[in-house]
């Protein structure tokens, strides 16, 4: 959380402080820039495979930018709960791209997240209704800290009160766009 002198507080603080990020990778029932809509369930055999209590030697990755060659940490929990794919990364390793998005995360420059996946065509379809794709099931392989998120609910998790503000200014953003947009 933010307070009014614009520092830093409480839980977030904390969570930064100890290398740990949490926030959102995919956001149920919206329709997100590239046309997609994803189903809440659409991760879960992912999870189950490889996610943080799977047994699995190849766990899913937290990395910078989608870029394979930055990774920051596992994840330490994947949870898909009513609103998205909810995660909480395990602390980031010591190394200099991390430092980097930690830093950018406290500013604020960072605060988008996305899911590199593939689809699983058999549980993917055409939403003539929404005109878009439908993802019932994706094979998830990591999640992003990124610039521009392909949808603008998939934010960094600060504090209760803070998401609150952000919601607001999500609706007001959205209520401003042209119709057509």
């Amino acid at each position: 959380a933010v307070n009014e002198r614009g520092e830093l507080t409480s839980d977030f603080q904390d969570d930064l402080d100890n290398r740990i990020i949490s926030g959102y990778l995919l956001v149920w029932g919206r329709i997100n820039m590239h046309g997609e809509m994803f189903l809440r369930g659409c991760a879960s055999k992912s999870i189950n495979d490889r996610g943080p209590l799977s047994s699995a030697n190849y766990k899913l990755t937290f990395l910078n930018q989608h870029r394979q060659g930055e990774p920051l940490s596992v994840f330490a929990e994947l949870i898909e709960d009513e609103y998205g794919l909810r995660f909480r990364s395990k602390p980031l390793d010591i190394v200099p791209w991390a430092d980097h998005v930690l830093t950018q995360v406290r500013s604020g420059t960072l605060n988008q997240f996305s899911a590199g996946f593939d689809y699983i065509w058999q549980q993917t379809e055409w939403d003539e209704k929404n005109d878009c794709i439908l993802c019932k099931e994706i094979d998830l392989f990591e999640g992003s800290i990124v610039t521009i998120g392909s949808e603008v609910g998939t934010y960094v998790i600060r504090s209760k009160d803070e998401a609150d503000g952000l919601f607001e200014e999500i609706e007001t953003f959205i209520k401003i766009l042209p119709r057509k947009d």
